[in-house]
């Protein structure tokens, strides 16, 4: 799978949509939530790919897996709500999708605390 396929698909998923929702509106959520749900199983296996690189360039350079956890989680943590969020706004429901986005971003804070409190030690450390 490649950009022009998922551009493609989500094209003409929208043009679908746009016609479809001034008869079904229900309808529409339906069918943006599965041609999401269908982007997203297309990703996946590309996003493993990733994440095992990126576990190969920390193991290489000696960094601990508590970094790399952290930053994948935050990765993760941005995109679903990012997803979610959309799916709200696609749904009409802006207040619940900006409630979304964040929850998200209290979520990432909470996931990088290890990466911070590592900081401020290490900040700590060179001024005593």
């Amino acid at each position: 799978m490649n950009v022009f396929q998922v551009a493609i698909l989500g094209v003409v998923t929208s043009l679908m949509l746009a016609l479809l929702r001034r008869e079904r509106p229900e309808m529409g959520v339906m069918l943006s939530l599965a041609a999401g749900a269908f982007i997203l199983m297309l990703i996946v296996p590309r996003a493993v790919g990733v994440m095992l690189v990126f576990k190969d360039m920390a193991d290489r350079a000696g960094v601990g897996g508590t970094y790399l956890g952290v930053a994948l989680k935050v990765l993760g943590i941005a995109y679903v709500a990012d997803f979610a969020a959309a799916l709200c706004r696609d749904a009409g429901e802006e207040l619940l999708a900006s409630r979304v986005e964040l929850a998200g971003k209290v979520l990432i804070l909470v996931a990088a605390l290890p990466v911070i409190h590592g900081v401020f030690q290490l900040i700590q450390s060179l001024l005593s």
